[in-house]
Parts: C-alpha cells; sequence; structure tokens
C-alpha cells in the first residue's frame, strides 16, 4: 500500500470500539470491533 491514501476511523465506545480504514476514494477497505480495554487494544494492533 505504499503510496496510496488510507484513511482511518474509530467510533470509541465504553466497551468497544469500532475501526474502519477507506481508500482515497472512500471505499471501505475493512473494519472491525475490538473491546475497549487494553487486551483488545493489543489484539487490533496486532500486538501478542
Amino acid at each position: 500500500m505504499e503510496g496510496e491514501t488510507v484513511i482511518a476511523g474509530v467510533d470509541t465506545h465504553k466497551d468497544v470500539h469500532v475501526l474502519c480504514l477507506l481508500d482515497g476514494l472512500g471505499r471501505k477497505i475493512w473494519s472491525g470491533s475490538f473491546r475497549a480495554d487494553p487486551e483488545g487494544l493489543r489484539q487490533a494492533g496486532g500486538g501478542e
């Protein structure tokens, strides 16, 4: 994806956050949710 525009949006809530990635034309690349706690953030970031 080098050189391509990627736009990230996060909808934060008390228990769950939702992440959506769009390309430069506004087309959805990926979306998903993760728990709003340290473990959920690690999983969302690809950490262990």
